[in-house]
Formats: C-alpha cells, sequence, structure tokens
C-alpha cells in the first residue's frame, strides 16, 4: 500500500481566516491609542485677552537678563538695557507709550552721583533716569532689536562707578564701593496704565 506523507500545520483553506482577524486585530490596537491619547490631551489654557480694540496689546514686562554694563572707547561705562514685552499669549510683542528706566543704589552711590538728597535718606535712591518715546515710531522702530525681539537700549551718562559693573572692566579700574544697583523699567501708555519690573546689578 502506498502511503501518503502527512503535512502539519495551518490548512490553505484557514489561512484567510487567519489572515483577518490577524488585520482586524492590527486596526483596533491604533484606534484604541488614538483614543487613549486625544483622552489624555490637556485642555487648552484660557487665554485673558486684553480688554479694546487690541487683542496683541502688552500685558507684561521685564528688564531682560542680557541687560549689562559695558566699557565705552573713553573707558566711561554704559548700560545696554533689554526691555521685553509679551502679550496674552506670552510671545514678544511691540508696544507703544514711554519707556521710563531708573537708576537706584544705596545713599553712598547717589551721594558720588551728586545727589545730595540720596545722602540725606536711607534706603535707596534714583540716581539717573531715561525716558525713551515709544510713541515715536521711528523711535520705536530704532529701538526694537529682532534677533532677541526686545527693546535695546544704550544708557549713557550713568556714574562712573558703573564701570565695576562691566563683565571686564578697564585695567587700572578701582573696585567700586557700590555692590550693587537696582535697574527699574516702567512703561506708561495712558491714565492709570502702566507696568514695572526691576532688575538686581550686582557684582
Amino acid at each position: 500500500m502506498r502511503r501518503q506523507s502527512v503535512h502539519c500545520g495551518v490548512r490553505p483553506a484557514c489561512r484567510p481566516i487567519l489572515f483577518l482577524a490577524l488585520a482586524s486585530t492590527l486596526t483596533v490596537i491604533p484606534a484604541l491609542a488614538l483614543c487613549g491619547c486625544l483622552a489624555d490631551d490637556p485642555k487648552p489654557p484660557v487665554i485673558q485677552v486684553p480688554a479694546g480694540n487690541n487683542p496683541f496689546a502688552p500685558v507684561s514686562l521685564r528688564v531682560h537678563p542680557l541687560t549689562h554694563v559695558q566699557l565705552e572707547g573713553d573707558a566711561k561705562p554704559s548700560i545696554i538695557c533689554h526691555v521685553e514685552v509679551r502679550d496674552a499669549w506670552g510671545d514678544s510683542a511691540k508696544c507703544l507709550g514711554t519707556l521710563s528706566i531708573r537708576l537706584f543704589g544705596p545713599p553712598a552711590a547717589a551721594a558720588a552721583a551728586g545727589s545730595a538728597e540720596g545722602a540725606a535718606t536711607a534706603g535707596d535712591r534714583e540716581i539717573n533716569r531715561w525716558d525713551v518715546n515709544l510713541n515715536d515710531l521711528e523711535t520705536n522702530a530704532a529701538m526694537f532689536d529682532p534677533a532677541t525681539r526686545t527693546y535695546r537700549i544704550q544708557l549713557i551718562g550713568g556714574p562712573v562707578w558703573l564701570a565695576g559693573f562691566a563683565p571686564r572692566p578697564a585695567e587700572g579700574t578701582p573696585a567700586p564701593k557700590v555692590s550693587r544697583a537696582i535697574l527699574q523699567a516702567t512703561l506708561s501708555w495712558g491714565p492709570d496704565q502702566a507696568m514695572s519690573d526691576d532688575l538686581v546689578l550686582s557684582r
């Protein structure tokens, strides 16, 4: 009698059924994963848009950490002040208004700068003030630095002891008696409408 060999495994007739079952399973898994991702996504933040005709009006201001003291060619110090304004979405923005920048220091610093009022009063006193009219569009555009998205303003005429705050003081520059000062920026654009921020300068 002739023997017939028996082939073990899945019969050809069953292969389409298994293929369809596997394909259905692979389709269900991504769908479930997608549903899980959608369910876990956080809700978008609620944006508090300022009242008025401009939804991108500034809502915050800060004196940017890029602010620093540098020495000019005559070894006199100047402050390179970077002021950043942001809208309700947290994006850097431009603005209109008057930007006032004040330099404060302890009484000894005020006295060295020639402020008799500061010499007689305890606490930090105003030493210098600079005002920038950002309502002037040419001034506004000239002051805005596209690379840093900040208003970059060079403040000259400050006290001599600011030279000690420069990253690399000129050789022979005496150590300043003032170890800290405060730079304050205030943006005002209407009655009772203003924002302000401080940055501590230290050596």
